[in-house]
């Protein structure tokens, strides 16, 4: 069975949850290549291409279910080259290993209608990486 969540209860929960969990106090945001993990516990998998250091009001305040990256981003020159897949949004103490605890998000990454959308998915070592679009749903 699924449960419902009325929009506002949607809102509570983005704010609360992502909304403070990912307050800009130095949380890192990694566009990777490769296979997403199984799960946001895992150890992640692929290389890290691009890493955006959020700051305060990285994100707007949730409104009709999603909360909204304050979109763009940008990342001045990309760490590595390959193809963008996936994202790890993560709190600055995460170690990197397998964690049930560390907060973490993961998700997919395209040009248009993902997750996390970037200008381009194929990049190249000192490209500028542009973060488009950043929605998420409850």
């Amino acid at each position: 069975m699924t449960i419902g969540l009325s929009t506002g209860a949607s809102n509570l929960l983005l704010d609360s949850g992502i909304g403070a969990a990912f307050d800009g106090a130095n949380d890192i945001l990694e566009i990777r290549n490769g296979t997403r993990p199984a799960s946001a516990n895992d150890i992640p998998t692929g290389t890290v291409l691009a890493s955006f250091t959020l700051v305060a009001d990285s994100f707007a305040p949730a409104s009709g279910g999603a909360i909204v990256g304050a979109t763009p981003w940008t990342d001045a020159s990309a760490a590595a080259a390959g193809t963008a897949t996936w994202f790890r949004l993560k709190q600055s103490t995460d170690g990197g290993g397998s964690s049930a605890t560390d907060v973490r998000l993961d998700g997919d990454v395209a040009a248009s209608g993902s997750d996390l959308n970037l200008s381009t998915t194929t990049i190249a070592v000192a490209d500028q990486v542009t973060i488009t679009q950043f929605d998420l749903s409850a």
